[in-house]
């Protein structure tokens, strides 16, 4: 059946800024082949701006930019990798994009036994989106914009925190999220605000890593920031005041002209302060980098469970790793100070040291041990004093056969 064309609404835009606004919402862009909406990107065309939104279920991202149109509300949802490509392999020119708009009639039919006439097949919207350039031109099948996924943050509480500060505090916990989806808890960085407080904190039930800094803020929230949301949001490199919006379930972050939106995980964080040991009774100071280069030396010939021994003594720290199975075996000694305690032989994860010892920024280390069954705390810059010091890492023993 013949189709009915409409007219056509059409904007132009520079190539260069419109390629920046869709490096930006790609970041959120799906993969997933079973709900290809999620492959898309949402144009929202209102005179003279265009809005580009990409959403995966989990976070939209989205950013506007300036377009010359008079088009009045007209959304359209086109294939984000295909589009992202086309523009960004253009020449940095004003292109024409045109949507073509072709109604095509329901189809009528007559039941035969009760001579009837019943719709056979709805009325249909057929969108294309034509591009044109100096030199070329292309043709992109589109979807109407009307079923784009969105979420929702009803009612929420809005403050704002320094993009620099809070960064900062993610880059130095995020190493410690666990991977193991049966514990959705620990998936993410859970944010706990208090008044004149902010505390990110990330766990694997072998490690724990918190930092705190100081805020403005004067009231209470706690909430978990799945992992891959966190890192979309870092790779956007936000700057300056960050605007947030916290709701029971989802949480907004809008800078400039960008805005995410992201699906908060429904758990309770686990309870770390009630394992964190706060009776430690020997404390070992040495150096952050000289530790971190015996790791990398005596880690290979560690087990398949990456145990290495640290013997600590009144001036020294003996490291060995061994693989039994293998016959192989490597021991470094660093320098050190107790400063109070005993001698005391404690096994631990090798691998999950080094990360540890890698988040930290200064070059003295310090650590807190009780017996070789309990958790040992480990921050950098001072002596560990109390659970809600600054920056707190806490490892799991390994116990020694």
């Amino acid at each position: 059946m013949a189709k009915k064309p409409t007219t056509n609404p059409s904007f132009t835009v520079q190539q260069s800024t419109l390629n920046k606004a869709l490096s930006i919402c790609s970041k959120a862009l799906g993969d997933s082949k079973i709900i290809p909406i999620n492959e898309m990107f949402l144009f929202v065309i209102s005179p003279g701006k265009l809005q580009i939104e990409a959403c995966d279920m989990r976070i939209v991202i989205a950013t506007e930019i300036e377009i010359n149109t008079s088009i009045q509300d007209f959304r359209i949802c086109i294939p984000g990798r295909k589009l992202q490509d086309y523009i960004a392999k253009s020449v940095n020119e004003l292109l024409l994009f045109e949507i073509e708009k072709n109604i095509i009639p329901a189809e009528m039919a007559i039941n035969p036994h009760t001579e009837t006439e019943f719709i056979k097949s709805p009325e249909q919207i057929e969108l294309h989106l034509l591009i044109k350039g100096a030199h070329g031109k292309c043709s992109i099948p589109c979807e109407p914009g009307e079923d784009f996924p969105k979420i929702s943050n009803i009612d929420p509480r809005e403050f704002t925190l320094p993009a620099g500060a809070l960064l900062q505090m993610v880059n130095r916990v995020m190493f410690a999220v666990s991977e193991d989806q049966l514990r959705p808890s620990a998936t993410g960085v859970n944010v706990r605000i208090e008044p004149g407080k902010v505390t990110c904190t990330a766990l694997d039930f072998n490690m724990v890593s918190t930092c705190t800094a100081q805020s403005e803020l004067d009231f209470d929230a706690n909430f978990i920031i799945p992992k891959k949301a966190l890192q979309q949001i870092i790779a956007l490199n936000p700057v300056g005041d960050l605007s947030l919006s916290i709701s029971k379930s989802a949480l907004s972050i809008s800078w400039g002209l960008i805005r995410a939106t992201l699906l908060l995980i429904d758990e309770k964080f686990p309870d770390y302060l009630a394992v964190t040991p706060i009776d430690n009774d020997t404390d070992f100071v040495t150096s952050r980098s000289g530790l971190i280069n015996s790791l990398k030396r005596v880690l290979p010939f560690s087990d398949i469970g990456k145990l290495v021994k640290l013997n600590i003594c009144t001036d020294l720290m003996h490291i060995t790793a061994e693989n039994i199975d293998y016959s192989e075996e490597a021991s470094e000694t660093i320098p050190g100070a107790m400063a109070n305690g005993q001698e005391l032989l404690i096994g631990a994860n090798g691998e999950f040291l080094l990360e540890i010892l890698n988040s930290m920024s200064t070059d003295e280390v310090w650590f807190s041990f009780s017996t070789p069954r309990r958790a040992m705390i480990i921050t950098d810059g001072s002596r560990h004093v109390n659970p809600d010091k600054k920056n707190l890492c806490l490892l799991m023993p390994i116990l020694i056969a």
